[in-house]
């Protein structure tokens, strides 16, 4: 791949673990070319909805992650298919 990460990386390799719970990990806590981030304690905590985080992104003129699929209250990013950790890094 030319571009962008590993097909299969370390969840710490982002900063994801540290900030939203990810669903769905391999037993090494390895995840593929996508993830699914836990938004609902983020419900639980201070009532941001994932549809509310999907908007703001869209503000900052980042095209959503796809919603609550296949859980309801997740965001499943696939930072893999098309940017590089350094792109990632800021928006994560």
């Amino acid at each position: 791949m030319p571009r962008g990460m590993p097909f299969s990386m370390p969840t710490t390799s982002l900063p994801l673990d540290a900030y939203y719970p990810v669903v769905y990990k391999g037993k090494h806590g390895l995840i593929a070319h996508e993830c699914i981030l836990d938004l609902r304690p983020l419900k639980k905590s201070a009532g941001i909805e994932v549809g509310d985080v999907a908007r703001r992104l869209m503000d900052y003129g980042i095209h959503a992650p796809t919603v609550s699929f296949p859980v309801a209250g997740t965001m499943m990013v696939e930072p893999t298919e098309s940017e590089s950790k350094e792109e990632v890094g800021p928006v994560l």
